[in-house]
């Protein structure tokens, strides 16, 4: 920036020096405004510090959607039959049991179709800005660059190597590009294709946390607006009220709904927001070899406890949805207290009791084999449960 003013200051103690001389003609004028706009660029592509630099890696030259889609064409297809799996971790994801890692820098979400390998993540390249690749399960080491989303105040905007751009609150990857939602509006940029757009139904707003198939199954899940009630006792209490009230089973908390972006069907589930919170004590003296004094507690919003651990009762945790043989499927914990395991068929509305316990379930976990077969593990109590191939075990369940 010194430089500039430098450049600046010299050029126009240059113009008055020649204040003195006939006045210049216009091709002069001219010339004398396209010298400074050349030494102002020149300075600011010196600066190790310039805006341009830092708000975007988007290349100067553009590609067109058909070029993007060579280049995606080009990371291989799934030949071999086999379905890839992924895996989140605090520090990014594996695919087929691989760590996925980036010299651009950190990798902080992701989100992939194991029946096509393909995946998009996104890489904390600095503040504020985030890279966006896509590569392919089955041929890792090439990656396809997307574009580059950037943070100002609580705004998001992406910008794709073929200039599509949208903005909004919240991007999250798919498995076929970049969603973005902003107050009752979605866009979905699919790469090599292009921007795909939907309305969000009243009261809710797409979910920061997307634990399922989205590109796939064409369902996200959107989550209830907060009251902003700030520290207003009522609105406290009748918090307090709904998880009482949930916990005998009085009443359902539907602050999360699963949505279909394609037909506009929703689908409300009996989860709670309140359950997004895990604690962290804090000021703790040891007062015996069991007992620890603590003066403080945090409360914050996390997938994972401070361990590093999953913090199970996030909603994160506790549905997952994906494609299947008879299309796509929702595996989520219901009732009173979380008592149920559901497997819910999403296009028919058909729901089948999976595992249930009067204590609640402790977790459960659903994964796919590389033969594409769904299996789903819980953990109740001290028993442990599965059900080895979902497919098979729709064929012959009775819905609730």
């Amino acid at each position: 920036m010194k430089k500039i003013y430098l450049i600046i200051t010299v050029i126009f103690l240059l113009i008055g020096c020649a204040a003195s001389s006939p006045p210049p003609s216009a091709e002069e004028i001219a010339m004398q405004r396209e010298l400074m706009q050349m030494m102002m660029s020149r300075a600011k592509a010196a600066s190790p510090t310039s805006v341009s630099q830092a708000v975007s890696e988007v290349p100067v030259q553009l590609i067109s959607e058909n070029d993007l889609r060579s280049q995606i064409l080009s990371l291989g297809q799934n030949t071999m039959g086999n379905w890839a799996s992924f895996e989140p971790g605090p520090d990014g994801f594996k695919v087929n049991g691989m760590q996925v890692i980036s010299p651009y820098g950190r990798v902080i979400t992701h989100s992939g179709d194991p029946e096509t390998g393909r995946v998009v993540y996104f890489i904390e390249t600095a503040k504020n800005q985030l890279r966006v690749e896509m590569l392919q399960a089955f041929s890792p080491q090439q990656r396809v660059f997307l574009g580059s989303l950037v943070q100002d105040g609580y705004s998001w905007s992406f910008t794709s190597v073929t200039g599509q751009k949208i903005s909004g609150d919240k991007p999250n990857p798919t498995s076929e590009g970049v969603l973005m939602s902003r107050a009752k509006a979605g866009f979905h940029y699919i790469a090599g294709q292009g921007i795909d757009s939907f309305s969000v139904p009243d009261g809710f707003h797409v979910a920061s946390f997307q634990p399922g198939e989205i590109g796939s199954t064409s369902y996200l899940l959107l989550e209830r607006d907060a009251d902003n009630s700030g520290d207003n006792p009522i609105a406290g209490l009748i918090g307090v009220g709904k998880s009482v009230g949930n916990l005998f089973g009085v009443t359902e908390i539907q602050d999360y709904l699963m949505f279909n972006i394609k037909s506009g069907k929703a689908m409300p589930l009996n989860l709670s927001l309140d359950d997004k919170e895990t604690v962290q004590l804090t000021g703790c003296v040891k007062r015996n070899n069991y007992v620890n004094e603590c003066s403080g507690v945090n409360s914050y919003t996390s997938i994972w406890d401070a361990d590093g651990g999953r913090n199970w009762s996030h909603p994160y945790w506790r549905l997952k949805w994906l494609k299947s043989a008879i299309g796509p499927v929702l595996i989520v914990t219901d009732g009173a207290m979380q008592t149920k395991i559901v497997v819910v068929d999403l296009e028919r509305d058909k729901r089948y009791l999976a595992f249930s316990r009067m204590m609640g379930i402790n977790e459960f976990n659903v994964s796919r084999n590389a033969n594409g077969r769904i299996q789903i593990n819980a953990q109740l109590g001290f028993s442990h449960k599965s059900i080895d191939d979902l497919d098979s075990w729709l064929a012959n369940a009775t819905p609730m």
